[in-house]
């Protein structure tokens, strides 16, 4: 049984540290807006300049979403997933978004 500091840490990272949403684009950090789906352990890909989320863990999803202009679109469900997609990586090769991974 977990004790009540371990609870509340859990409890602080997940609904206050992780709700920040931070943009870098290499020489600033600013704040930027959120996406419509939570992206717990999971990678952002970049394709075509246009940053795209996808999947998470905590709440299981595989959510494929993108950033344009200024707002996160839904793009569909990953096909080749069936419940949740974290713990994986991207690669962009010949204008081609792969993802790399198991689980």
């Amino acid at each position: 049984m977990e004790n009540q500091i371990v609870k509340g840490l859990k409890f602080v990272l997940k609904n206050i540290f992780l709700k920040l949403f931070l943009s870098y684009d290499g020489t600033t950090v600013i704040s930027t807006v959120s996406t419509n789906h939570e992206h717990y352990l999971t990678s952002l890909g970049i394709l075509r300049n246009v940053p795209i989320a996808l999947g998470g863990w905590s709440p299981d999803n595989i959510k494929v979403e993108r950033l344009a202009a200024g707002s996160w679109e839904n793009l569909g469900d990953y096909p080749f997933a069936e419940n949740k997609m974290y713990y994986y990586s991207f690669a962009v090769f010949n204008d081609a978004l792969f993802v790399f991974g198991k689980k």
